[in-house]
């Protein structure tokens, strides 16, 4: 088990920016197990409100990180380099490297465009995600992706900018 300041060494497989992104999915994927918790445990409050008792509650926040280094530590990818089949892991390995980068552009995108919903209206930006990643929610919930948040957000803009309402 890790403790606060501890190291974990690993091969250089990826360039920093991309191990970055990578973590950031695994620890939003984590917020989002334990809102499930959450809320399969009784709690009855919105993704938003989620969020904010997140950012305010401390303890609740530890139990987030708590379990993230846990899942890291536990990580363990020996069995894998036994497996008859690994050159087609090797190749999924491919294919999730290119899905990565995919995702890259599309934050990046995404913050270009809350990025102007600040400099080109009076929404700031964690007001449009929230406001996007609600109707989202409500919407299909299977078709949660970067991508369509993306283009919700540029639709929201674009209303906004043409002074329609973007309810």
């Amino acid at each position: 088990e890790l403790a606060t300041g501890d190291t974990i060494h690993a091969a250089k497989i990826f360039p920093l920016e991309k191990v970055a992104a990578l973590l950031q999915w695994m620890l939003f994927q984590c917020e989002i197990c334990f809102y499930q918790y959450q809320l399969n445990a009784g709690k009855d409050y919105s993704w938003t409100q989620y969020i904010d008792e997140l950012a305010a509650d401390r303890k609740m926040w530890d139990t987030v990180i708590d379990a993230f280094r846990d899942a890291l530590t536990r990580l363990d990818f020996k069995p894998a380099w036994e497996l008859d089949n690994l050159e087609e892991l090797v190749q999924q390995h491919k294919n999730a490297t290119l899905s990565l980068e995919d995702n890259e552009t599309l934050v990046q995108r995404i913050n270009t465009i809350l990025g102007r919903f600040e400099a080109e209206t009076d929404i700031d930006k964690v007001t449009a995600f929230r406001a996007v990643w609600d109707y989202m929610k409500k919407q299909d919930k299977d078709k949660l992706s970067l991508e369509r948040m993306a283009a919700c957000l540029e639709s929201l803009l674009e209303k906004k900018l043409n002074g329609e309402n973007a309810e």
